[in-house]
Parts: structure tokens; sequence; C-alpha cells
């Protein structure tokens, strides 16, 4: 972790410590607020297309079961997938009946790419596209 952010980990804790958990949120609304702003600026984005989660897992799932897939959807994704995120294409592919392509690895161990792109058909849901439509 670096140096920075354990500062700043460590400050919200001790607040948070002292004052409670509230009490530190609204003291340090305007830092808060402030990571939407910024980061959104990073990513050339708008702030309210921000969303911070706990964690990567958490937030993969959340846009995933979001998704609007049925049954003959085709989903690519490289044989080394995360274990957690390829129980949830499991989860969906028995639920929903959609398709799991997996795309081997490269000699290189990176995802083949020239595998990836003959793996895509009129049938593989492209996840910006299923955004748009949630929106």
């Amino acid at each position: 972790m670096p140096l920075p952010v354990f500062k700043a980990v460590s400050s919200a804790l001790k607040l948070e410590y002292h004052v409670g958990g509230y009490e530190a949120e609204h003291l340090l609304g305007d830092e808060l607020r402030a990571f939407y702003g910024e980061f959104a600026q990073l990513l050339n984005a708008e702030p309210e297309e921000i969303v911070f989660i706990e964690n990567a897992t958490r937030a993969w799932d959340m846009a995933f079961y979001g998704l609007p897939l049925k049954a003959g959807d085709r989903v690519v994704t490289h044989a080394s997938e995360h274990a957690s995120n390829y129980l949830a294409l499991l989860q969906q592919a028995r639920r929903r009946g959609i398709v799991i392509d997996l795309v081997p690895s490269d000699a290189h161990g990176q995802i083949d790419l020239n595998a990836q792109e003959a793996a895509i058909t009129p049938q593989t849901k492209r996840f910006v596209a299923a955004m748009k439509m949630m929106k």
C-alpha cells in the first residue's frame, strides 16, 4: 500500500474511532465527495458515472448480475478468469441458459487476442452495449 494511502486510511480510522462512523463521514464529507470528481476526471467521465464499491468482486458481481442476459447469449472470458467471477458465470449459465466461451492463454500466459476475436459471434453480448441498455 502506498504511504499516502496508508496515512489517509489510518487517519480516517482514528477519526472514526474517536467520533464514530457517522460523524467521521460527516467531517470528511468534502474529501469523500471529491473522490468522484477526481476519479471521473481521470477516466474522462462524469462524477455520476463513478461508483465506489468495497472490493472488485462485489463490483464485478453488481455489474454482471445487472446485465440483461438471456438464453443463448454468449459471454467470452479468459480461461484463467477469477474463480468468483467464473462461479457467477456458471450460475447464470444454469439459471438463464447463457453460453460461456473460454478463450485460452497465449504463449505469455495472457488472453490470446486472436482466439478472443474468433470467439466473438453475433450472439456474444458486449458489456458496453448492455450497460447502455440498462440506463
